[in-house]
């Protein structure tokens, strides 16, 4: 278990980081990296469409929003993107319960399919004519195949795909360092925060490097997810050293 409850006080008690060896996975580096990856992403969607494809609160809002306004071609684009993300979701759990009943690995495979996935999504970019809208559901359902398979970070959990709850993690465990006269739990929380500023500081570099390449073509934000995706899953292939999934697969 990553977290045991203190006997004294059950308050929930991290393990030692520094007594665990991290799988590659859930490594921060490798966490940032897929943040920047999700930053690059909306930062296309968002200059295409006006969305954030991989951040789905927006898209459900907007759904019931347009609905009461009785919007229909809105409603059926933002419940597109729903559906696509859930089944991104729903196709990696699959393919992780697989990979379980084999005993194998399933990190590279899911990076590989995702890359090369997002190379095609970039080569149609490039075509004339074709509706951003439709290269946006492909977008959303390669963020929740990630956001699905990849979402601990040093044992605990995090999003790189949506960082609401990322940014509220890193502030409370502020709060937390803060309180230390008041209840002292002896965890180093400020390294916590370290931890997740530092996968919204990949979110917010992806998306500001995506505005940049956004302006130089159609496709170029799109293909540098998919050439970061690619390399984080050739570390992953060649990474013989120990475990490189997460340690508990996919999200519940």
């Amino acid at each position: 278990m990553d977290n045991e409850p203190d006997s004294k006080s059950g308050v929930p008690q991290l393990a030692p980081a520094d007594d665990i060896r991290f799988p590659l996975m859930e490594k921060p580096a490798v966490g940032m990296l897929l943040a920047c990856v999700a930053g690059l992403l909306n930062a296309w969607t968002f200059a295409r469409t006006g969305t954030f494809a991989t951040v789905q609160s927006g898209n459900v809002v907007s759904a019931g929003y347009n609905l009461a306004q009785g919007h229909w071609p809105m409603v059926f684009m933002a419940l597109g993107t729903i559906l696509a993300f859930g089944a991104g979701a729903c196709i990696s759990a699959v393919v992780i319960a697989a990979f379980a009943r084999r005993m194998s690995s399933f990190s590279a495979i899911l990076l590989s399919a995702q890359g090369a996935l997002l190379i095609a999504l970039a080569g149609i970019a490039a075509v004339p004519g074709i509706a951003p809208h439709h290269i946006a559901l492909g977008i959303s359902f390669v963020a929740g195949a990630q956001g699905n398979a990849f979402h601990r970070t040093r044992g605990m959990i995090y999003g790189n795909i949506a960082v609401t709850a990322v940014l509220q993690t890193a502030f409370s465990f502020v709060g937390r360092a803060l309180a230390r006269r008041i209840h002292d739990d002896g965890e180093p929380h400020l390294r916590w925060a370290g931890i997740y500023f530092l996968v919204l500081l990949g979110f917010a570099a992806g998306a500001a490097l995506g505005s940049v390449l956004d302006m130089r073509g159609p496709s170029w934000a799109i293909l540098a997810a998919a050439a970061i995706t690619l390399a984080i899953a050739a570390l992953a292939a060649l990474d013989h050293r120990g475990r490189v999934d997460p340690t508990d697969g996919p999200t519940p």
